[in-house]
């Protein structure tokens, strides 16, 4: 938030709406206010922040009682030698920064008494130093404020011998599977959208985007992310090994009909409120220096709004790692396996597609940007998880021949796209191993990368097992 007439005296212009900023008690009034952007720099001008969505407010009701810094050093000696860096007038807060900004709250040092708990904090942010904490001597008075306090018992909450009961109830393995608890209106619309909207098209599952609206409201952006491909050109000017690698990627897309390069027609179709325009960049893994993963930026803003704050993320299907890992450990026989490219495999309904649609051309090339759009779930979106979990366990229940044991597998034994399992004879390994590929491939989820603790190759057609040995 910014004070108005801060922001008017920078001449700060951008649209107005009624909004309600809802405090404790939840009777506040609605009035309009003005949606601004600014950039905010550090006094000795190292560190500045912009500030893309920011409300201006006629008044912002703080405390304004004085605080007399140089009594507080005296009486805290780890302060006296950061004294002359913080500030010894109290002075006017004109704008307060969110920690949906946390590059301006980063703790660069922090100093405070362990031996007086009730000591000011001292935190060196970009900003410069911080003081937080009671100022004042303990013994005198204050007015007590208080914005939100549960008393009482709480009926839901379990007892300590229920709680001892479940203990008891999961073995040393931590076998039991993890309940997914369906609680939040909006988990539970991500759920009637996945089970009434996902589907197997013969090769693969597909599913419309997780929208938190009937009538999504995506602004256009087309503009600014259009900039944005021009910076990403720029820095990779330097770098001819990453445009190499970048290139081959999105050929790969186009070749696996993971994306598509729009006609100057369908460029020019833009569903109001469900075309965005994805910026992207590559991330290069340390371990896998020759891999290159293209990277959607679904976070970008324009107009205060981005794909993923229009997405729901839906429910955590994702397994218990520890349980995971000790389910593995658990027989003699172990195997592993991974999904290619699992995000990849599962596709956006049609009337979706146009919310991916992203900038490109190849390097040194003098032809405008094209128009490309994905047609699959991509890394950065804040849904695509969920998505894709729900997918694989919708192939275990779509096994008709084999849904128990199928269901098994991916429920207890997949960490995200890894399978970890472990038998106790070198034929159930085998017989679980050829049935899971044989179902997961014909439902769109390929394994490769297989590895077992056997020391003999007991392979399929598809797959060894038996490439590394106690």
């Amino acid at each position: 938030m910014i004070r108005l007439d801060v922001s008017v005296s920078r001449i700060l212009t951008g649209p107005t709406e009624s909004c309600r900023f809802t405090t404790f008690h939840a009777n506040d009034p609605t009035f309009t206010v003005r949606r601004v952007s600014f950039t905010v720099r550090s006094q000795d001008g190292l560190f500045e922040l912009n500030v893309d969505d920011a409300y201006a407010v006629p008044k912002l009701h703080l405390n304004r009682k004085p605080v007399d810094i140089k009594d507080i050093v005296s009486r805290f000696e780890y302060l006296r030698d950061i004294e002359h860096e913080l500030p010894l007038t109290g002075g006017e807060v004109t704008v307060l920064i969110g920690i949906d900004n946390p590059s301006a709250h980063e703790v660069i040092q922090y100093r405070t008494d362990p031996d007086r708990p009730r000591s000011p904090h001292a935190t060196l942010t970009p900003f410069g130093w911080c003081l937080v904490g009671p100022f004042a001597p303990y013994t005198e008075t204050h007015t007590k404020k208080c914005f939100g306090v549960t008393l009482g018992n709480n009926p839901d909450r379990p007892s300590l011998s229920e709680l001892m009961e479940r203990l008891f109830d999961v073995d040393i393995f931590g076998i039991q599977p993890k309940e997914i608890d369906i609680a939040s209106p909006d988990e539970q619309r991500a759920l009637r959208i996945l089970e009434t909207t996902i589907r197997f098209t013969g090769e693969r599952y597909d599913a419309t985007k997780l929208w938190k609206t009937d009538y999504p409201r995506l602004p256009d952006n087309r503009l600014t992310s259009l900039k944005r491909f021009y910076a990403l050109e720029r820095r990779r000017v330097g770098y001819p090994y990453l445009a190499a690698k970048y290139v081959t990627v999105i050929e790969e897309y186009l070749s696996y009909d993971h994306a598509k390069v729009l006609t100057a027609e369908e460029a020019n179709v833009r569903p109001i409120g469900r075309t965005w325009y994805l910026p992207h960049h590559p991330v290069l893994n340390p371990n896998k220096p020759n891999k290159l993963r293209v990277v959607f930026d679904a976070a970008a803003k324009s107009q205060g709004i981005s794909l993923n704050s229009e997405l729901l993320k839906g429910p955590d299907f994702l397994a218990n790692l520890v349980g995971v890992l000790l389910r593995f450990r658990r027989y003699r026989y172990a195997c592993t396996a991974d999904i290619v490219k699992m995000f990849h495999q599962v596709r956006v309904r049609q009337e979706d597609v146009s919310a991916l649609r992203f900038f490109w051309r190849n390097p040194g090339t003098h032809d405008e940007p094209r128009e490309y759009q994905m047609n699959v779930q991509i890394f950065g979106a804040t849904s695509s998880p969920c998505v894709c979990a729900y997918a694989l366990r919708q192939a275990a229940r779509d096994a008709r021949d084999a849904a128990d044991l199928i269901h098994s597998q991916i429920v207890d034994h997949f960490y995200v796209d890894n399978w970890l399992a472990s038998f106790r004879s070198v034929e159930e390994a085998v017989g679980i191993a050829d049935t899971l590929d044989t179902v997961l491939t014909r439902a769109g989820f390929p394994l490769a990368q297989w590895r077992s603790t056997h020391e003999q190759n007991h392979g399929t057609p598809r797959h060894g097992l038996g490439c590394c040995s106690h």
